[in-house]
């Protein structure tokens, strides 16, 4: 076939080359009698520019991750890093499936609790380290935890409301009625 597209050799670790697009191309080409010299070209640029995309969204990712690592060691100093971590580490195998508490148990972050790189891999962010320790800190605190389960904070006027306040307030009753119309 003389429309055999040449695939790029210097694909990004993680990035996979697109047969769908190639094929996609292929079979335009051929339609629209696009010459061979031509088609190749513009595959080449194609795929010059997405490999570039795909850096530039790596690099992002990784400036992200920099970024959220030096704020959270900024917070977390010394021992914290790992109390806190652990602190998430508690709150996520509370809450996750099966198949994530078996990765998490087989990763042994638990016991390299202050690698961010490791925990980035398993799809916890830093942020999201910050926000399963702060969901961890609540289910430790007894302030936070009654017979009815979480707490519901308080109102703007500073009075304590419970998860059962919440659930009666006029505009809950309202969304649970509309939940329940719209899924009889």
């Amino acid at each position: 076939d003389d429309y055999e597209m040449p695939h790029p050799d210097n694909l990004p670790d993680g990035m996979s080359f697109n047969e769908d697009a190639e094929k996609a191309f292929r079979e335009l080409f051929v339609s629209e009698g696009i010459p061979v010299s031509t088609a190749k070209l513009l595959v080449e640029k194609f795929n010059e520019i997405q490999i570039a995309r795909f850096q530039a969204h790596l690099e992002e990712e990784n400036k992200i991750f920099e970024d959220s690592t030096k704020s959270l060691k900024n917070d977390w100093k010394g021992d914290d890093l790992v109390k806190n971590a652990r602190t998430a580490h508690a709150a996520i195998m509370e809450f996750a499936d099966n198949d994530l508490i078996t990765l998490i148990k087989e990763s042994k972050i638990y016991d390299a609790a202050n690698d961010l790189t490791k925990w980035n891999s398993l799809g916890f962010s830093p942020s999201q380290l910050r926000l399963w320790h702060n969901i961890g800190s609540k289910m430790k605190s007894s302030e936070h935890i009654s017979d009815e389960g979480l707490g519901g904070g308080e109102t703007p006027s500073g009075e304590k409301t419970t998860p059962s306040q919440i659930y009666t307030h006029p505009t809950s009753q309202k969304e649970a009625a509309r939940a329940k119309q719209n899924n009889p």
